[in-house]
């Protein structure tokens, strides 16, 4: 006789989020014995998480009474695993009492669809139910010597998205963040060091953001030629330590991490891109020779954006940078607008400055058009309104910590939320930027009826693509796309000076 159990469709996903979960364990920090891994379950008893320890409570993490760590579990001939942990630590003024403790799980990744607007799920949902089991078992236990009442059982709860952290992603970078969203469309290596003030969960919740507005859309990774060589979406590795050298180094492809460990800026072959903990946020080259900060477009960009989510800093700073932070703002600005200037070390670059009051009209317009065709309810990849919400709407006090100079904004309800708002802002970008660069290609190649010619870039070819003409970042930002995603080798003429006037 057949047995025919009916369940729900909710029973069905209950059954499917446990099944997910394929370790649980609980990671200690001891004052005289550093990280261990003092008791854990898994499904497959044999398995071994080498560096789980690390992973699960970061350096520093002693110093804080209670925080979230998201991480990437790596492991040999298996789909990496995702990790969460919830840390909380008693506070006892005697070292020798002191007890310091991480309960996490380690689950198999949902994979998401090909240049899913919001990749890499993620197991935050079983943060609830940690950080109410670590609580308990430390009040009722002097842990020491007591079998952990934890099993694989273990299910989700309804918590708060990470991709409504996108307000404090932008009050953080500011207008950096699009220099971030163009090094991770080169799909870098791209590490944070964010400063001791800024609690992990925050640094994890940045990652999950920026890989988001790093994805490809799905209408355009389809488009694309040699898309295979590559993936749609930034990898989002959150939370890494020492004891991932090795697997940072072997990455093929690029990532997104932060990290406690300040001693990783200086193993240069982990990352490409750093973005180092200091007052001004920039980008910082693994060879230590290059500095990037947001240009002038990227800066018009940002308070276009800011204008049109309302979201408003009390005060309106020029763009942030090494010289106004170190020798003020007087002879810093003069000094930073000079540098502004010369991007590049281009006299062109100068011209394109001094004459871009007649053309910041059209780049505004373009700009802008992003956000108008997604107010008025374009495409958002799928994204809707109910996938971010949340249970919780309290802000937790340590999610405002800034990366950068902190700025105090003002949100106005919309009738679009503002994380569906700026998601569909960056993919409209990355749409646009792939886009005319096939366009630029295909009509460059007509004209001198070569289809393996060069590609000579023009000033208003970087116009088209949404890039600044007067930039060296952008420049070089431009051929390398061009050679990484369309396998074409391109140069941008900078033309001398007197070739605007003869």
């Amino acid at each position: 006789m057949t047995v025919v159990i009916a369940m729900h469709n909710s029973d069905l996903r209950t059954v499917h989020e446990m099944d997910k979960v394929q370790c649980i364990f609980l990671a200690r920090f001891d004052v005289h014995e550093g990280n261990t891994i003092v008791w854990s379950k898994s499904r497959l008893p044999s398995q071994t998480y080498p560096g789980l320890e690390f992973r699960a409570i970061p350096s520093g993490l002693h110093q804080s009474r209670h925080d979230v760590v998201y991480f990437i579990q790596p492991q040999e001939n298996a789909p990496d695993l995702e990790g969460v942990a919830v840390y909380r630590q008693n506070n006892h003024p005697d070292r020798d009492y002191m007890e310091m403790y991480s309960l996490g799980v380690l689950c198999r990744p949902d994979p998401s669809p090909t240049g899913s607007a919001m990749p890499n799920a993620g197991a935050w949902g079983y943060v609830p139910t940690l950080d109410k089991m670590l609580a308990e078992y430390m009040d009722v236990h002097s842990p020491h010597g007591h079998e952990p009442p934890f099993d694989l059982s273990i299910a989700p709860s309804p918590t708060e998205h990470p991709i409504l952290a996108t307000r404090t992603v932008l009050s953080q970078l500011g207008p950096l963040v699009f220099s971030m969203w163009k090094t991770m469309l080169l799909r870098k290596r791209l590490l944070l060091i964010p400063p001791p003030s800024i609690s992990v969960e925050t640094a994890c919740r940045t990652v999950y953001v920026l890989s988001c507005l790093g994805t490809i859309p799905t209408d355009v990774w389809d488009e694309l030629p040699h898309s295979s060589d590559h993936s749609a979406s930034p990898s989002a590795l959150y939370n890494v330590s020492l004891s991932d050298i090795s697997w940072l180094s072997d990455a093929k492809d690029g990532y997104i991490a932060v990290t406690r460990d300040s001693v990783l800026q200086d193993k240069k072959n982990v990352y490409d891109m750093l973005v180092p903990s200091t007052s001004v946020p920039h980008l910082q080259m693994a060879n230590g020779d290059r500095f990037i900060y947001p240009n002038y477009r990227d800066c018009r960009r940002f308070n276009i954006l800011l204008e049109s989510i309302a979201l408003h800093p009390n005060h309106v700073a020029p763009p942030a940078s090494i010289f106004v932070d170190t020798l003020g703002p007087a002879l810093g600005g003069v000094i930073d607008r000079i540098r502004g200037a010369i991007a590049g070390s281009t006299v062109s670059g100068f011209l394109w400055w001094a004459s871009a009051g007649e053309q910041d009209n059209g780049e505004a317009e373009q700009d802008a058009e992003g956000l108008l065709g997604y107010s008025d309810g374009g495409d958002t990849d799928n994204v809707s309104s109910s996938a971010i919400t949340t249970d919780n709407d309290n802000d937790n006090t340590n999610s405002t910590a800034a990366m950068g100079p902190s700025a105090d904004y003002s949100l106005t309800p919309l009738e679009t939320p503002l994380e569906v708002t700026v998601l569909g802002y960056f993919h409209h970008m990355t749409r646009s930027l792939f886009r005319n660069a096939w366009f630029i290609i295909q009509d460059y190649c007509e004209q001198v009826d070569d289809d393996e010619a060069t590609i000579v870039l023009e000033k208003e070819d970087l116009r088209m693509l949404g890039l600044d003409p007067g930039s060296g970042d952008d420049a070089q930002f431009a051929t390398e796309f061009f050679r990484l995603w369309f396998n074409k080798t391109a140069f941008v003429n900078h033309r001398p000076w007197y070739s605007a006037c003869c």
